[in-house]
């Protein structure tokens, strides 16, 4: 059997003081906490733990906004959507002078950094655009319930197969 020893109080740390003085205890050193400083000149805090939205901008009546990554490709591809940069002095930017909305994205592989850019394009283009996908879309459904191959893509369903159970093959 083992026996247990009795536990030692601990002393309370001390702080090396000049000859002759007795020695302070840290508690008697602590000083004073500061004055709380009045929330109108307290710096906004990041939110830690907390969901934020980093690419948010003001809506803006009658127009739909999106952030892109701001590779030439994807802006020339949106333009051909019918999508404008946004140059709003008053919306926060990261950009470097160029007066477009940006913000950073990180970086990839090459170590090159990305970045978004604010664009937005009118309402009745958003809506004429989500109306070709929703079409698209219904193409592709009504060929998986068919159990045919969607347009332009090689493969059928299983003959005998319904819809959810089967698997792609060729013929």
């Amino acid at each position: 059997m083992t026996q247990t020893q009795p536990r030692r109080r601990r002393r309370p740390a001390t702080r090396p003081t000049s000859p002759g003085k007795p020695a302070e205890t840290l508690a008697e050193t602590v000083q004073a906490e500061p004055a709380p400083v009045p929330a109108s000149q307290r710096r906004r805090r990041a939110k830690i733990g907390v969901l934020a939205q980093k690419l948010k901008a003001p809506a803006r009546p009658g127009f739909v906004r999106r952030f892109p990554t701001a590779t030439p490709e994807r802006v020339a591809e949106l333009e051909e959507l019918g999508y404008t940069t946004v140059t709003d002095a008053s919306i926060p930017s990261s950009g470097l002078g160029s007066g477009t909305v940006q913000r950073p994205a990180g970086t990839g592989t090459d170590g090159a950094y990305y970045r978004h850019i604010l664009m937005e394009t009118p309402d009745e283009l958003y809506a004429q655009g989500q109306a070709e996908l929703e079409a698209h879309n219904s193409k592709v459904d009504e060929a998986i319930r068919a159990g045919r191959a969607p347009e332009n893509q090689a493969g059928t369903l299983s003959k005998g197969v319904a819809y959810g159970e089967g698997s792609i093959g060729r013929e």
